[in-house]
């Protein structure tokens, strides 16, 4: 059998219920279901850091972000912060370092975020990545029209962007005040489609399009801006602040920007629906790419893989955005379609991670992961053999604030392992968290301060301490009680 085309769909900032077949919102995702009812699911998938960069750095290379030398977020924001950032360099061989030597085209299209020389060592062909943000806002200017990348416009009074410094996103909405056809995303989806039109069809390709959103700023097209009725939603059970959250929580940034914006639920239905609608508005843009992929190339051998580096809190806990360890955070949507290697209509609810990821391309395209030392495993490999799939598999992530960043979010560092049915945080400084997500499955009770609770606490503490030692994490733990 031939070498299996792999082509991937990245969103960013992705909430699982912003897909449809999860059931979990009216939020529909047509071509999300497609994939998933044709394949597989991954319903217990976590992200390594809620954060785009350190998240996509364990996407592209299969380790933890410190084991790859991004553990945070890279800052090219000099002028907010007036701290010069290095450029961040793989410690790593990426997954395309693999593939290409053994004969795959490697092509990427769209948001990177992981700096630039590594996306230009490490692909044959890009375009429309982090440099291209510059081209769309000149080509906006060309075609003379306001610049479409909002996250970095000025020329509407910033109205996305909060009062306080460093004036991060804020939940403000807006219908997009340029033609549909000129949006951000769909500029990038353009770039996409030519890049696979000039792609080499004597040799396998791995080809990735990734989209900005539905990562805000919240301006969108219509039908998408008005699909979801605001008034329809209802509010969820972990709306606002649980009352033993940890100290910092209660002032820190987006909790103030939370409160600014209005603690009470209906602040935030249009929010919530606009970003249905941007959700939905991305699926038809990776449907019209399948589309064209299914017509030049065709699916049979193709491994079609759909992902986010990581979801949003998006008000729950009282919070907007990430940096923080909650599910609604960490977890994010991975499902597979290759058709006479993954089961259809397959739901899978071991726990994997962001490195599993990279082990399944490479496994997939014929490099054994093996030797590699990977943290990831091959899923496939994992769906067939069901009867195997284990009980609990421990999962890790972590958050650094980077270097200049100051105190201004208010979040402490912190590391947290998931092996279900438990959940513990260890924050910077020895603030724990407790969770019995089965029992608790929206983290409202935390019960690292129960005595009963001590002997698994305990047990996950020593856990992470040891997993923070095999992979060179410096991180410094409470000594045990």
């Amino acid at each position: 059998m031939a070498r299996p085309h792999i082509l991937m769909f990245m969103t960013d900032n992705h909430p699982l219920d912003h897909i449809g077949c999860m059931n979990l919102s009216p939020c529909q995702t047509p071509t999300f279901d497609r994939i998933g009812s044709e394949g597989v699911v991954m319903q217990s998938a976590r992200t390594t850091s809620p954060v785009c960069t350190p998240a996509r750095a364990s996407i592209f290379t299969g380790f933890q972000p410190h084991q790859a030398g991004i553990p945070t977020v890279h800052l090219p924001w000099k002028d907010q912060w007036g701290v010069e950032q290095d450029e961040q360099v793989f410690e790593k061989p990426c997954i395309t370092d693999h593939l290409r030597e053994i004969g795959y085209e490697c092509l990427y299209a769209g948001k990177w975020h992981v700096g630039r020389l590594n996306v230009e060592n490490s692909f044959d062909r890009v375009v429309a990545a982090d440099e291209g943000f510059q081209d769309y806002m000149t080509w906006c200017n060309d075609q003379g029209i306001p610049n479409g990348f909002l996250f970095r416009d000025l020329e509407r009074g910033r109205p996305f962007r909060f009062h306080e410094a460093p004036h991060m996103v804020q939940p403000h909405t807006a219908p997009l005040d340029i033609p549909p056809e000129m949006e951000h995303n769909r500029w990038m989806l353009n770039e996409a489609l030519g890049l696979l039109g000039s792609r080499d069809p004597n040799r396998p390709l791995f080809m990735v399009f990734s989209t900005y959103g539905p990562h805000p700023p919240l301006a969108i097209p219509e039908p998408y801006y008005s699909m979801y009725d605001p008034s329809d939603l209802e509010q969820p059970e972990d709306w606002g602040p649980p009352d033993d959250e940890p100290e910092f929580y209660r002032n820190c940034y987006y909790r103030r920007m939370f409160n600014t914006w209005g603690a009470d639920f209906n602040s935030w239905r249009k929010t919530i629906a606009v970003s249905w609608g941007y959700a939905t508005y991305i699926d038809s843009l990776f449907g019209e790419f399948l589309n064209r992929y299914e017509q030049t190339i065709g699916l049979e051998n193709t491994l079609s893989i759909m992902l986010s580096d990581h979801g949003d809190m998006t008000g729950r806990r009282g919070l907007w955005r990430i940096f923080c360890p909650y599910e609604r955070a960490l977890r994010m949507p991975w499902l597979m379609r290759w058709p006479g290697m993954i089961p259809s209509a397959t739901r899978c609810s071991v726990d994997v991670s962001l490195p599993d990821v990279a082990a399944t391309i490479l496994s997939a395209a014929g490099v054994d992961p093996g030797p590699l030392q990977l943290e990831g495993v091959d899923v496939i490999d994992l769906l067939n053999r069901k009867a195997d799939w284990p009980s609990s598999r421990s999962c890790f992530s972590q958050f650094n604030k980077p270097a200049g960043w100051g105190d201004w979010l208010g979040v402490d560092d912190w590391r947290c392992i998931v092996r279900r049915p438990w959940k513990m945080v260890v924050y910077r400084g020895g603030v724990m968290e407790l969770f019995d997500l089965d029992n608790d499955a929206n983290e409202r009770q935390n019960l690292s301060n129960h005595s009963a609770s001590h002997p698994v606490q305990m047990e996950l503490l020593q856990e992470l301490v040891d997993w923070s030692h095999r992979t060179g994490d410096c991180f410094d733990y409470p000594p045990p009680a």
